[in-house]
């Protein structure tokens, strides 16, 4: 693999740091490169240029990534000129950048249309007058609204929120893209990511995570029978360099999850085990009415996936847990 530079949009985020550390971390490239199908010494001849406005970003995160091989720039993904800046010389682009979230985007959904749709008009753009080798971008399965699991990667798009609106509206204009330009991208559709360093994220997970250690109540909207696709960021890190590296992508959407629902009563059950194992006890769970805008249940079909990245999620949803309690309370 000849020397590159990728672009990481909203890469001091909680995915993007973990991400590059993954790749240009030398205790961890070696062994990391293998999963993802490539040569041991591939991913040593990477450059990352970071862009990011720093909104969500945790400096102890990110503080010691700063090397020969990672530039970070400021710069907000809606400034066209910050972001051709960026771009000039890259060959690889992967598109975390987003305003995240359900509610927020509803909330603030001129916000949530400007950052996440003309964000990502902007950056392929771009990359198409770049010539760059590869895109991925950032989706959610939250560009399908209420449909009956699995969701599979050509499902009508029913979006329920701005949120899921902004996405699928990423997600057509990368098949235009495609098709109008011949830009080797991708949509690769998240499941419910969590894991390690994710201090400013207030998914499920890591918020259910810090409450229970906080000694604070949890509060589940709805009864808890809800289920959600569930994916270790580490293991969402692998899948995503396994994409970006080809040299053609052959289909426009990709599902990244574990391919299962696992229900909040469950992550619940879970994370009483996982306390326990550390010694601490469980605080009292709350129930509230469901909100508005999200989905009941979801999980994701894999097959195109499988078969085109050659990928599956290495972490039981128990293990990624345990791991990420163990994170925070390492650090306490």
């Amino acid at each position: 693999m000849a020397p590159e530079k990728w672009l990481v949009t909203g890469g001091l985020g909680f995915i993007g740091v973990n991400l590059v550390e993954r790749i240009v971390d030398r205790a961890q490239f070696p062994a990391f490169a293998k999963e993802c199908g490539l040569p041991a010494e591939a991913l040593d001849q990477v450059e990352i240029r970071v862009f990011d406005n720093g909104v969500t970003a945790v400096r102890d995160n990110f503080s010691e990534l700063v090397s020969s091989r990672v530039e970070v720039v400021r710069g907000d993904i809606r400034d066209i000129e910050a972001l051709g800046r960026a771009i000039d010389g890259v060959t690889r682009v992967i598109h975390l950048a987003a305003h995240a979230g359900v509610v927020p985007s509803i909330e603030n959904p001129e916000y949530d249309f400007e950052v996440n749709s003309r964000g990502t008009f902007n950056l392929l753009d771009l990359a198409r007058r770049e010539k760059v080798r590869s895109l991925v971008f950032a989706s959610s399965g939250a560009v399908v609204g209420t449909t009956s699991p699995p969701i599979l990667p050509d499902d009508p798009l029913r979006p329920l929120s701005p949120y899921g609106a902004s996405k699928a509206a990423g997600e057509a204009m990368i098949h235009a893209f495609r098709a109008a330009y011949g830009l080797n991208c991708a949509a690769l559709r998240f499941g419910n990511i969590y894991g390690p360093k994710s201090q400013a994220k207030g998914s499920v997970v890591p918020l259910f995570i810090r409450k229970a250690i906080a000694g604070e109540n949890l509060e589940v909207f709805g009864d808890g029978a809800q289920k959600r696709d569930f994916l270790f960021v580490g293991d969402l890190c692998e899948a995503i360099t396994r994409a970006v590296v080809r040299e053609s992508l052959p289909d426009p959407v990709y599902q990244l999850a574990r391919g299962e629902g696992v229900s909040l009563a469950e992550l619940l059950d879970h994370l009483r085990t996982s306390l326990k194992a550390r010694g601490r006890s469980m605080p009292e769970v709350r129930y509230s009415p469901a909100r508005a805008g999200e989905v009941a249940s979801s999980f994701y079909d894999l097959e195109l996936t499988v078969r085109d990245l050659d990928w599956r999620a290495r972490s039981t949803f128990r293990d990624g847990v345990q791991n990420t309690l163990d994170w925070y309370l390492d650090r306490m």
